[in-house]
């Protein structure tokens, strides 16, 4: 049993277990596989939600120590579940405002209603999974309605926010329901539970016109970081667009001390080596040396040195 956690946990058969709350100290909690000899198959409804809903039934494994306390709500940053969990109850996350990362498996198969409501800082979906397999991703994503990051183990893809509203149409009260922001349909780019990237990236033309254009370019350098199954034609259509805005891209990078993309748009020569050199002396100015340091590392690795241009005045 990991000792870092005590748990109260409800039998669902004689091999396997539903966590229904955790008790630690650390804000980054690790739920393993197994516990005791069971296998975590669900997580339960209001887990980690501030507010206690834990079943009669319920039995503590391990000592809750006086130093330990209940881990929900604010005192949580990052969960990561076992590759054994296939379910999540109702609200299970509800009220963990400072959750940052998800970390799970690919065999998530039912998501209860509003498990990540009010769930604020979420950011990032991690799976522990190839883009290829099958897993729950398309089920978060169908809850989490802002900008969220999914992390596959070959592949990154942004998911932009959306919103969506009821309208009353006359006076038969029927409502009509409007759907703002393109994040709805990239959520729907999915086939039989896996990721279908061509219809991903054909709705790249609509962001940037439906889009802000830092949403754009986070989904541009989302796939060209990872180009899984990228065809030459939307490729060039992330490019061009990260090439037509490369200096309003450069400068939101700048500001984020972002050394993992920079080094990207280097790469792919999406400025010329005169922006780059100007990017060196944005991040100096800055008072950023890893920045500056670090660009013209990279400038001189990936482009060519310009040649000097020799004039000649001949007399004859």
């Amino acid at each position: 049993m990991n000792t870092a956690y005590s748990y109260e946990i409800q039998p669902l058969d004689e091999h396997s277990i539903s966590i229904e709350r955790v008790y630690g100290t650390t804000p980054v909690v690790v739920i393993p596989e197994q516990i005791d000899g069971f296998t975590v198959k669900r997580i339960g409804a209001y887990c980690f939600s501030e507010s206690k809903h834990v079943p009669a039934d319920a039995v503590t494994i391990g000592e809750v120590d006086s130093f330990m306390k209940a881990l929900c709500g604010n005192d949580i940053e990052e969960i990561s579940l076992p590759d054994s969990v296939e379910q999540i109850g109702n609200l299970a996350f509800y009220n963990c405002r400072k959750l940052r990362t998800l970390t799970l498996g690919r065999f998530l198969k039912e998501l209860g209603s509003d498990a990540f409501m009010n769930c604020r800082s979420l950011k990032r979906l991690v799976l522990r999974s190839s883009m290829e397999e099958a897993s729950g991703a398309q089920l978060i994503l169908n809850q989490v309605r802002a900008d969220l990051e999914v992390e596959f183990k070959e592949a990154l893809f942004f998911y932009p926010e959306y919103y969506d509203s009821y309208e009353e149409i006359g006076p038969a009260h029927i409502f009509a329901l409007n759907i703002a922001g393109e994040g709805f349909r990239a959520r729907q780019c999915f086939h039989e539970r896996m990721v279908d990237a061509a219809a991903y990236d054909m709705i790249f033309e609509r962001i940037c016109i439906e889009e802000k254009m830092w949403t754009a370019a986070r989904m541009a350098l989302c796939r060209l970081a990872y180009p899984v199954e990228l065809k030459e034609e939307a490729r060039e259509r992330y490019l061009s667009y990260l090439k037509e805005h490369a200096s309003e891209v450069c400068d939101v990078l700048i500001q984020k001390k972002d050394l993992a993309l920079l080094e990207l748009i280097c790469r792919l020569q999406v400025m010329e080596r005169s922006g780059i050199t100007a990017l060196i002396e944005q991040a100096a100015e800055a008072g950023w040396a890893e920045g500056s340091v670090s660009l013209s590392s990279w400038q001189q690795k990936y482009y060519k040195e310009e040649a000097a241009s020799s004039c000649y005045d001949i007399e004859w």
